[in-house]
């Protein structure tokens, strides 16, 4: 509120208002990726992504075909697990 002028006789007051609109925020990944395996071993890396915005829905997807000895596995609450066992031909950069 703001006071206005400074005589005994003179005050005005006033009262304004701010609304801060929400923002949809990127999600962001809180695991550190396993990037890589020895052939034969198995691998393992468990996917965890959260969202600071309330009531957003998670959803991981691989964006390109697996190779066929990994999978990906929904275990919900944007947590996946990205596992399998590679073999002697899967030695190289797969993805």
């Amino acid at each position: 509120s703001v006071n206005g002028d400074t005589t005994a006789f003179s005050s005005a007051t006033d009262t304004a208002s701010l609304t801060v609109n929400a923002l949809n925020d990127a999600p962001v990944f809180d695991s550190t990726e396993v990037t890589s395996v020895d052939e034969d071993s198995p691998y393992s890396y468990s996917i965890v992504a959260s969202d600071i915005d309330t009531g957003d829905t998670l959803t991981i997807t691989a964006q390109t075909t697996l190779p066929s000895w990994l999978s990906l596995t929904t275990t919900g609450g944007g947590t996946e697990t990205l596992s399998g066992t590679p073999t002697n031909s899967e030695v190289g950069i797969i993805l």
